[in-house]
């Protein structure tokens, strides 16, 4: 036959400390920081285009064209689709590449991590405008992932620049923290195509007045 389970009642200090237990969390205070932001190399874009993301969807689809049933390229349409159009007008620039370039240059920084800056700030705009003139089309030789050489045709910026809006908390860094973050960023991962964080010397950029 079981015995049935004594059970001890807590009493003194224990119970005391238990009954003290609180949690405070206080409230968080995100603020907005607006810097403008100055190109120190040209900028390269590559939008992906409508096309290509048919052409992709169509291959994983068991549908893609073969080489010999592929029409001539334009370099022109190619050189256009490329662009990141601005929604009011002119041209622009993804706010997450900025964000993903200071993520990045955490690397140089001791004491924050990656995992971290995720959590403390963000771009307040989905899609930065760009303040240049018209891009010139910039034409190289890329190579695909198997290793077979091919032109591309992509914008090129410059010079340029735009405003960048972050949002971040304040708790957790200050706004000189933040433009100091920025300038790694801007010197050492840069954004666009042929970026230094891609062995490249373009997309560089710094903080203006």
């Amino acid at each position: 036959r079981m015995k049935k389970a004594e059970i001890t009642p807590i009493t003194g200090p224990k119970k005391e400390s238990l009954r003290k237990l609180e949690i405070s969390i206080p409230r968080p205070d995100f603020r907005v920081a607006r810097f403008q932001i100055v190109g120190t190399a040209p900028l390269v874009e590559h939008a992906f285009g409508e096309k290509a993301r048919k052409q992709m969807l169509a291959g994983q689809m068991g549908g893609a064209v073969k080489g010999s049933e592929r029409p001539p390229r334009d370099p022109q349409a190619e050189f256009e689709t490329a662009i990141h159009r601005h929604p009011e007008g002119g041209y622009g620039f993804p706010a997450a590449g900025f964000r993903l370039a200071m993520i990045s240059a955490c690397r140089m920084v001791e004491g924050l991590a990656m995992t971290k800056a995720t959590q403390l700030f963000r771009c307040v705009d989905r899609m930065v405008k760009l303040e240049c003139g018209d891009p010139e089309m910039d034409e190289r030789v890329a190579r695909l992932d198997n290793g077979v050489a091919y032109v591309v045709f992509r914008p090129l910026f410059w010079p340029w620049g735009c405003k960048l809006d972050i949002r971040f908390l304040a708790t957790s860094m200050t706004e000189q923290d933040l433009a100091n973050l920025l300038l790694y960023a801007g010197e050492g991962v840069g954004i666009g195509e042929m970026r230094p964080e891609k062995k490249g010397d373009y997309g560089t950029f710094t903080i203006g007045s």
